[in-house]
């Protein structure tokens, strides 16, 4: 695209990509949560944005996904003596712009079912 841009004597202008991340908690008729991590345009328009997302729902447990949907299972809860879950997650993106590993820490509220980061 540069060599292209180039011949035709076309500068390319500087550009920023905004991206989101959805971070969508459900709960079934059994009462089992799971976490969906997902990604959108600033117009809400979903797009594939990473190779495979790591969550650690725990210390010593993490879950690796490498396609979509990227859907984790939560800790069963939430009991009264800790209703938040502390989740860690680690965001691998397809590199085109030489994007590093993207780690979030988020807390899940018992009564949260849709964040947008």
């Amino acid at each position: 695209m540069e060599a292209l841009m180039k011949q035709l004597d076309i500068r390319i202008p500087k550009f920023r990509l905004n991206r989101q991340v959805k971070l969508t908690t459900t709960t079934d008729k059994s009462g089992a949560r799971s976490l969906e991590v997902s990604a959108m345009d600033l117009d809400g328009t979903y797009m594939s944005l990473f190779t495979q997302v790591e969550a650690f729902v725990s210390e010593e447990k993490s879950d690796v996904i490498k396609e979509e949907p990227f859907i984790f299972a939560l800790p069963q809860g939430p009991g009264e003596e800790n209703p938040d879950i502390n989740i860690r997650i680690r965001l691998s993106f397809y590199g085109h712009y030489g994007e590093p590993v993207h780690p979030i820490t988020y807390t899940i509220k018992p009564d949260e079912t849709e964040t947008v980061i």
